[in-house]
Protein backbone atom coordinates (compact mmCIF):
# COMPACT_ATOMS: atom_id res chain seq x y z
CA UNK A 1 0.00 0.00 0.00
CA UNK A 2 1.33 3.51 -0.98
CA UNK A 3 -0.40 6.06 0.03
CA UNK A 4 1.47 9.39 0.20
CA UNK A 5 1.38 12.06 3.28
CA UNK A 6 -0.06 14.34 1.01
CA UNK A 7 -2.97 11.89 0.47
CA UNK A 8 -3.03 11.10 4.43
CA UNK A 9 -3.80 14.78 4.85
CA UNK A 10 -6.65 14.92 2.31
CA UNK A 11 -7.97 11.88 4.09
CA UNK A 12 -7.90 13.40 7.02
CA UNK A 13 -9.39 17.07 5.85
CA UNK A 14 -12.09 15.20 3.50
CA UNK A 15 -13.01 11.25 4.87
CA UNK A 16 -12.87 12.19 8.34
CA UNK A 17 -14.62 15.86 8.94
CA UNK A 18 -17.50 13.66 10.89
CA UNK A 19 -15.46 11.81 12.93
CA UNK A 20 -15.39 12.72 16.35
CA UNK A 21 -14.38 10.96 20.15
CA UNK A 22 -17.49 10.91 21.55
CA UNK A 23 -16.70 11.30 24.94
CA UNK A 24 -19.76 12.94 26.23
CA UNK A 25 -22.06 10.44 27.41
CA UNK A 26 -22.04 9.58 31.12
CA UNK A 27 -25.12 7.38 31.49
CA UNK A 28 -24.72 3.88 33.31
CA UNK A 29 -26.15 0.76 31.52
CA UNK A 30 -28.36 -1.65 33.45
CA UNK A 31 -26.20 -4.64 34.62
CA UNK A 32 -25.93 -7.99 32.41
CA UNK A 33 -25.29 -11.43 32.61
CA UNK A 34 -24.08 -14.48 30.21
CA UNK A 35 -26.41 -17.23 30.45
CA UNK A 36 -25.78 -20.67 28.97
CA UNK A 37 -28.53 -22.01 26.76
CA UNK A 38 -26.77 -24.98 24.99
CA UNK A 39 -23.73 -26.76 24.30
CA UNK A 40 -21.78 -28.75 21.50
CA UNK A 41 -19.54 -31.26 22.62
CA UNK A 42 -16.96 -33.13 20.32
CA UNK A 43 -14.91 -36.42 21.52
CA UNK A 44 -11.38 -35.46 20.66
CA UNK A 45 -8.30 -35.52 23.30
CA UNK A 46 -6.34 -31.91 23.09
CA UNK A 47 -7.81 -28.48 22.41
CA UNK A 48 -9.96 -27.26 19.35
CA UNK A 49 -10.08 -23.97 18.67
CA UNK A 50 -13.77 -23.18 17.05
CA UNK A 51 -13.23 -20.95 13.91
CA UNK A 52 -16.67 -20.58 12.66
CA UNK A 53 -20.20 -21.91 12.95
CA UNK A 54 -22.47 -22.29 9.43
CA UNK A 55 -26.13 -21.72 11.03
CA UNK A 56 -27.93 -21.93 8.59
CA UNK A 57 -26.62 -25.49 7.60
CA UNK A 58 -25.40 -26.21 11.89
CA UNK A 59 -22.48 -27.01 10.81
CA UNK A 60 -19.46 -26.75 13.27
CA UNK A 61 -15.40 -25.28 11.89
CA UNK A 62 -12.81 -26.74 14.32
CA UNK A 63 -8.61 -26.78 14.40
CA UNK A 64 -6.98 -28.77 16.35
CA UNK A 65 -4.25 -26.63 18.37
CA UNK A 66 -2.13 -29.87 18.27
CA UNK A 67 -1.44 -31.31 14.65
CA UNK A 68 -3.34 -28.64 12.95
CA UNK A 69 -5.99 -31.19 11.43
CA UNK A 70 -9.40 -29.29 10.46
CA UNK A 71 -12.79 -30.76 11.65
CA UNK A 72 -16.06 -30.50 10.73
CA UNK A 73 -19.14 -31.37 13.10
CA UNK A 74 -22.61 -30.95 13.20
CA UNK A 75 -24.89 -29.71 16.26
CA UNK A 76 -24.54 -32.10 18.12
CA UNK A 77 -20.60 -32.37 17.56
CA UNK A 78 -20.76 -35.86 15.41
CA UNK A 79 -18.00 -35.58 13.11
CA UNK A 80 -19.05 -35.05 9.36
CA UNK A 81 -15.52 -34.88 7.90
CA UNK A 82 -11.30 -33.92 8.70
CA UNK A 83 -9.06 -32.24 6.73
CA UNK A 84 -5.35 -34.34 7.55
CA UNK A 85 -2.73 -33.37 5.13
CA UNK A 86 0.61 -32.19 5.65
CA UNK A 87 1.37 -28.51 5.47
CA UNK A 88 3.78 -28.75 2.70
CA UNK A 89 0.70 -30.61 0.32
CA UNK A 90 -0.44 -28.48 -2.34
CA UNK A 91 -3.91 -28.82 -1.08
CA UNK A 92 -3.01 -27.14 2.06
CA UNK A 93 -2.46 -24.12 3.04
CA UNK A 94 0.87 -24.51 5.21
CA UNK A 95 2.32 -25.32 8.21
CA UNK A 96 -0.02 -24.17 10.41
CA UNK A 97 -4.01 -22.71 10.03
CA UNK A 98 -4.68 -18.93 10.67
CA UNK A 99 -8.69 -18.25 10.55
CA UNK A 100 -11.35 -19.82 8.92
CA UNK A 101 -15.13 -19.43 7.90
CA UNK A 102 -17.75 -20.58 6.08
CA UNK A 103 -19.31 -18.89 2.94
CA UNK A 104 -22.06 -20.75 1.42
CA UNK A 105 -21.12 -23.90 0.91
CA UNK A 106 -17.32 -23.31 0.73
CA UNK A 107 -14.79 -23.39 3.33
CA UNK A 108 -12.23 -20.78 3.30
CA UNK A 109 -8.72 -21.68 5.45
CA UNK A 110 -6.14 -18.80 5.82
CA UNK A 111 -2.71 -19.71 6.28
CA UNK A 112 0.65 -18.47 5.86
CA UNK A 113 0.91 -17.33 2.92
CA UNK A 114 -1.43 -19.65 1.76
CA UNK A 115 -5.04 -19.52 1.25
CA UNK A 116 -7.66 -22.59 0.39
CA UNK A 117 -11.32 -22.98 -0.77
CA UNK A 118 -12.59 -25.87 -0.13
CA UNK A 119 -16.33 -27.63 -0.38
CA UNK A 120 -18.02 -28.96 3.01
CA UNK A 121 -15.88 -32.23 2.43
CA UNK A 122 -13.05 -30.36 2.57
CA UNK A 123 -12.46 -31.80 -1.09
CA UNK A 124 -9.66 -29.30 -2.63
CA UNK A 125 -11.53 -26.70 -4.78
CA UNK A 126 -8.80 -24.00 -5.31
CA UNK A 127 -5.77 -21.45 -3.70
CA UNK A 128 -4.11 -18.63 -4.05
CA UNK A 129 -1.11 -16.70 -2.30
CA UNK A 130 -0.32 -13.53 -0.69
CA UNK A 131 0.70 -11.17 -3.21
CA UNK A 132 2.85 -9.15 -0.83
CA UNK A 133 5.25 -10.43 1.68
CA UNK A 134 4.23 -11.09 4.65
CA UNK A 135 4.88 -9.09 7.96
CA UNK A 136 3.87 -8.40 11.45
CA UNK A 137 2.81 -11.89 13.82
CA UNK A 138 0.58 -14.43 12.32
CA UNK A 139 -1.89 -15.28 14.81
CA UNK A 140 -3.93 -18.56 15.38
CA UNK A 141 -7.71 -19.16 15.50
CA UNK A 142 -8.80 -15.27 15.26
CA UNK A 143 -11.85 -14.36 13.78
CA UNK A 144 -9.33 -12.66 11.03
CA UNK A 145 -11.62 -13.89 7.81
CA UNK A 146 -14.77 -12.47 7.26
CA UNK A 147 -17.00 -12.63 4.45
CA UNK A 148 -18.47 -9.28 2.80
CA UNK A 149 -20.17 -7.66 0.14
CA UNK A 150 -18.62 -5.27 -2.17
CA UNK A 151 -19.95 -4.13 -5.24
CA UNK A 152 -22.63 -6.91 -5.33
CA UNK A 153 -20.04 -9.49 -4.76
CA UNK A 154 -18.50 -11.58 -1.78
CA UNK A 155 -15.41 -11.08 -1.19
CA UNK A 156 -13.41 -11.56 2.57
CA UNK A 157 -12.05 -8.71 4.54
CA UNK A 158 -8.63 -10.26 6.58
CA UNK A 159 -6.19 -9.01 8.66
CA UNK A 160 -2.92 -10.95 7.54
CA UNK A 161 -0.87 -9.91 10.51
CA UNK A 162 0.23 -6.48 9.62
CA UNK A 163 0.27 -3.91 6.48
CA UNK A 164 0.55 -4.24 3.27
CA UNK A 165 4.11 -2.16 2.88
CA UNK A 166 7.99 -2.48 3.06
CA UNK A 167 8.28 -0.61 5.19
CA UNK A 168 9.52 -0.87 8.74
CA UNK A 169 7.57 -0.31 12.07
CA UNK A 170 10.31 2.31 13.25
CA UNK A 171 10.03 4.35 10.01
CA UNK A 172 6.92 7.10 9.97
CA UNK A 173 6.15 5.64 6.71
CA UNK A 174 5.66 2.88 8.01
CA UNK A 175 2.27 4.38 9.89
CA UNK A 176 1.12 6.76 6.80
CA UNK A 177 0.95 3.55 4.48
CA UNK A 178 -0.94 1.18 7.35
CA UNK A 179 -3.55 -0.66 6.12
CA UNK A 180 -5.53 -2.34 8.96
CA UNK A 181 -7.44 -5.02 6.46
CA UNK A 182 -7.41 -6.25 3.33
CA UNK A 183 -10.38 -6.73 0.82
CA UNK A 184 -9.83 -9.91 -0.74
CA UNK A 185 -11.36 -10.57 -4.09
CA UNK A 186 -12.05 -14.42 -4.61
CA UNK A 187 -12.51 -14.52 -8.17
CA UNK A 188 -8.82 -12.81 -8.86
CA UNK A 189 -7.21 -13.45 -5.91
CA UNK A 190 -6.34 -9.72 -5.39
CA UNK A 191 -5.49 -8.01 -2.28
CA UNK A 192 -6.66 -4.36 -1.73
CA UNK A 193 -5.69 -2.49 1.28
CA UNK A 194 -8.50 -0.68 3.41
CA UNK A 195 -8.61 1.32 6.68
CA UNK A 196 -5.94 3.00 7.33
CA UNK A 197 -5.65 4.63 10.65
CA UNK A 198 -7.97 6.81 12.12
CA UNK A 199 -6.73 10.82 13.33
CA UNK A 200 -7.12 10.05 16.74
CA UNK A 201 -5.26 6.39 16.52
CA UNK A 202 -2.66 6.57 18.90
CA UNK A 203 -0.46 5.10 16.35
CA UNK A 204 -0.47 8.15 14.69
CA UNK A 205 1.25 9.67 17.53
CA UNK A 206 4.65 9.55 16.22
CA UNK A 207 6.13 7.12 18.41
CA UNK A 208 7.04 3.77 16.86
CA UNK A 209 4.90 0.33 18.03
CA UNK A 210 4.88 -3.35 17.82
CA UNK A 211 2.16 -5.71 17.64
CA UNK A 212 -0.36 -4.10 16.32
CA UNK A 213 -3.25 -5.52 15.82
CA UNK A 214 -7.03 -5.65 15.70
CA UNK A 215 -9.99 -7.18 16.65
CA UNK A 216 -13.62 -6.94 14.49
CA UNK A 217 -16.62 -7.84 13.11
CA UNK A 218 -18.87 -7.18 10.40
CA UNK A 219 -22.34 -6.66 9.92
CA UNK A 220 -23.55 -5.22 6.74
CA UNK A 221 -20.30 -3.94 5.12
CA UNK A 222 -19.51 -2.04 8.15
CA UNK A 223 -17.11 -3.12 9.99
CA UNK A 224 -16.45 -2.24 13.79
CA UNK A 225 -13.26 -2.87 15.52
CA UNK A 226 -10.86 -2.27 17.80
CA UNK A 227 -7.01 -2.61 18.19
CA UNK A 228 -5.82 -4.66 21.38
CA UNK A 229 -3.74 -2.00 23.19
CA UNK A 230 -5.99 0.86 22.47
CA UNK A 231 -9.12 2.58 24.13
CA UNK A 232 -10.87 3.50 20.91
CA UNK A 233 -13.68 1.46 19.35
CA UNK A 234 -13.88 2.20 15.31
CA UNK A 235 -16.66 2.33 13.22
CA UNK A 236 -15.83 1.71 9.46
CA UNK A 237 -18.10 1.53 6.47
CA UNK A 238 -16.76 -0.39 3.51
CA UNK A 239 -18.89 1.11 0.98
CA UNK A 240 -18.94 4.90 2.38
CA UNK A 241 -14.53 5.69 3.60
CA UNK A 242 -15.83 8.89 4.91
CA UNK A 243 -17.70 7.38 7.46
CA UNK A 244 -15.21 6.62 10.04
CA UNK A 245 -15.50 7.36 13.78
CA UNK A 246 -14.02 6.56 17.06
CA UNK A 247 -15.36 6.29 20.05
CA UNK A 248 -13.70 6.65 23.79
CA UNK A 249 -13.99 2.69 25.81
CA UNK A 250 -14.89 3.72 29.22
CA UNK A 251 -12.25 1.35 31.05
CA UNK A 252 -12.09 1.22 34.45
CA UNK A 253 -8.70 1.50 34.34
CA UNK A 254 -6.18 0.50 30.90
CA UNK A 255 -2.48 0.99 31.20
CA UNK A 256 -0.84 2.18 27.84
CA UNK A 257 2.91 2.19 27.62
CA UNK A 258 4.17 4.45 25.02
CA UNK A 259 5.87 3.83 21.76
CA UNK A 260 9.88 3.85 21.12
CA UNK A 261 11.48 6.63 18.78
CA UNK A 262 11.04 6.20 15.65
CA UNK A 263 14.40 5.02 13.64
CA UNK A 264 14.89 2.95 17.00
CA UNK A 265 14.10 -0.06 18.77
CA UNK A 266 12.33 -1.32 22.05
CA UNK A 267 14.13 -1.03 25.50
CA UNK A 268 13.22 -4.67 26.79
CA UNK A 269 15.57 -4.40 29.82
CA UNK A 270 14.14 -1.66 31.79
CA UNK A 271 11.17 -2.76 33.96
CA UNK A 272 7.67 -1.12 33.00
CA UNK A 273 4.19 -1.38 33.76
CA UNK A 274 2.44 -4.53 32.09
CA UNK A 275 0.52 -2.48 29.49
CA UNK A 276 -3.80 -3.15 29.69
CA UNK A 277 -4.96 -5.45 26.59
CA UNK A 278 -8.48 -5.85 24.61
CA UNK A 279 -8.50 -9.71 24.31
CA UNK A 280 -12.21 -9.95 22.70
CA UNK A 281 -14.40 -7.71 21.14
CA UNK A 282 -18.07 -8.65 19.91
CA UNK A 283 -21.21 -6.97 18.41
CA UNK A 284 -23.88 -8.17 20.13
CA UNK A 285 -27.04 -6.40 18.67
CA UNK A 286 -26.58 -2.77 19.32
CA UNK A 287 -24.19 -3.61 22.35
CA UNK A 288 -20.57 -3.50 22.40
CA UNK A 289 -18.47 -6.00 24.29
CA UNK A 290 -15.23 -5.90 25.60
CA UNK A 291 -13.47 -8.78 27.50
CA UNK A 292 -10.05 -6.86 28.92
CA UNK A 293 -7.37 -6.49 31.62
CA UNK A 294 -6.53 -3.37 33.10
CA UNK A 295 -2.48 -4.16 33.10
CA UNK A 296 -0.30 -3.38 36.41
CA UNK A 297 1.54 -0.46 37.32
CA UNK A 298 5.08 -0.85 37.96
CA UNK A 299 5.27 -0.29 41.68
CA UNK A 300 2.27 -2.94 42.52
CA UNK A 301 3.77 -5.69 40.89
CA UNK A 302 4.21 -8.69 42.37
CA UNK A 303 7.83 -9.97 43.99
CA UNK A 304 9.46 -11.96 41.00
CA UNK A 305 11.51 -14.00 43.82
CA UNK A 306 8.06 -16.16 44.54
CA UNK A 307 7.93 -19.79 43.41
CA UNK A 308 6.67 -19.76 39.78
CA UNK A 309 2.75 -20.89 40.63
CA UNK A 310 2.54 -18.19 43.21
CA UNK A 311 4.04 -15.61 41.23
CA UNK A 312 1.48 -16.97 38.56
CA UNK A 313 -1.94 -16.52 40.62
CA UNK A 314 -0.45 -12.77 41.81
CA UNK A 315 -0.28 -11.97 38.31
CA UNK A 316 -4.35 -13.44 37.76
CA UNK A 317 -5.48 -11.40 41.30
CA UNK A 318 -3.26 -8.43 40.07
CA UNK A 319 -5.01 -8.59 36.74
CA UNK A 320 -8.18 -10.17 36.40
CA UNK A 321 -9.41 -10.37 33.04
CA UNK A 322 -12.71 -8.35 33.06
CA UNK A 323 -15.50 -7.36 30.69
CA UNK A 324 -18.08 -4.58 29.92
CA UNK A 325 -20.88 -4.10 27.57
CA UNK A 326 -21.50 0.21 26.49
CA UNK A 327 -23.71 1.40 23.73
CA UNK A 328 -23.27 3.03 20.55
CA UNK A 329 -23.84 6.75 22.58
CA UNK A 330 -20.68 5.62 25.16
CA UNK A 331 -23.06 4.73 28.24
CA UNK A 332 -21.50 1.81 29.79
CA UNK A 333 -22.11 -1.13 32.43
CA UNK A 334 -19.97 -1.35 35.79
CA UNK A 335 -16.97 -3.96 34.90
CA UNK A 336 -17.22 -7.67 36.09
CA UNK A 337 -14.77 -10.24 36.65
CA UNK A 338 -15.42 -12.76 34.18
CA UNK A 339 -16.68 -16.33 34.75
CA UNK A 340 -13.11 -18.52 35.32
CA UNK A 341 -15.37 -21.51 34.25
CA UNK A 342 -15.22 -20.63 30.09
CA UNK A 343 -13.64 -18.22 27.47
CA UNK A 344 -15.67 -16.48 24.59
CA UNK A 345 -14.41 -17.55 21.61
CA UNK A 346 -17.16 -16.64 19.17
CA UNK A 347 -20.25 -14.98 18.13
CA UNK A 348 -22.76 -16.39 15.49
CA UNK A 349 -24.91 -14.49 13.16
CA UNK A 350 -27.76 -14.55 15.27
CA UNK A 351 -25.91 -13.18 18.28
CA UNK A 352 -25.38 -16.32 20.46
CA UNK A 353 -21.81 -16.22 21.88
CA UNK A 354 -19.52 -19.05 22.03
CA UNK A 355 -17.34 -19.92 24.95
CA UNK A 356 -14.78 -23.08 25.46
CA UNK A 357 -14.90 -24.39 28.43
CA UNK A 358 -12.04 -23.75 30.82
CA UNK A 359 -10.27 -27.26 31.17
CA UNK A 360 -7.71 -25.06 34.02
CA UNK A 361 -10.61 -24.82 36.17
CA UNK A 362 -11.38 -28.73 36.39
CA UNK A 363 -10.36 -30.93 38.93
CA UNK A 364 -9.98 -33.62 35.96
CA UNK A 365 -9.62 -33.21 32.22
CA UNK A 366 -12.60 -33.83 30.44
CA UNK A 367 -13.17 -36.61 27.93
CA UNK A 368 -14.88 -34.23 25.96
CA UNK A 369 -14.19 -30.77 23.93
CA UNK A 370 -17.40 -28.35 25.51
CA UNK A 371 -18.17 -25.34 23.49
CA UNK A 372 -20.77 -23.28 25.35
CA UNK A 373 -23.90 -21.39 23.62
CA UNK A 374 -24.37 -18.33 25.68
CA UNK A 375 -26.99 -15.55 25.57
CA UNK A 376 -25.89 -11.84 27.15
CA UNK A 377 -29.19 -10.82 29.03
CA UNK A 378 -30.04 -8.44 31.07
CA UNK A 379 -30.33 -9.35 35.17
Amino acid sequence: MKLTSLFITVLCITFYSCSSDKTAAIDTLPEYEFVISDSIQVDHLGSLILLDIHEEKQLFLFSSEDDNRLFLTNKSGELISTFDEPGDSPTAVGSHTGSGTFLGDQIIMMGMPRFGIYDLEFNFQRGFKMPYSPSGMFYLGFDHLQPVIKGGKHKLLAFTGGAQTEKPSNQPEYYQEYNTFDLIDLDSGTFTPVVPFHPQSRFLSGEAFRFIAPIYQVRENQVSFIHKRDTLLYSYSLDHPEEFSATRIPFDIFIMNKGFPMAGKPDYETPTDREGMIHSYFKVGDLHLFIYQSGIKLNNMPDRTLDKETLSKEFTRLNPMKWIVMDDSGNHSTPQEMNKKFNLSRIDSEGNLWAAQNIYALEEEPDFVTYYKLKLVRK
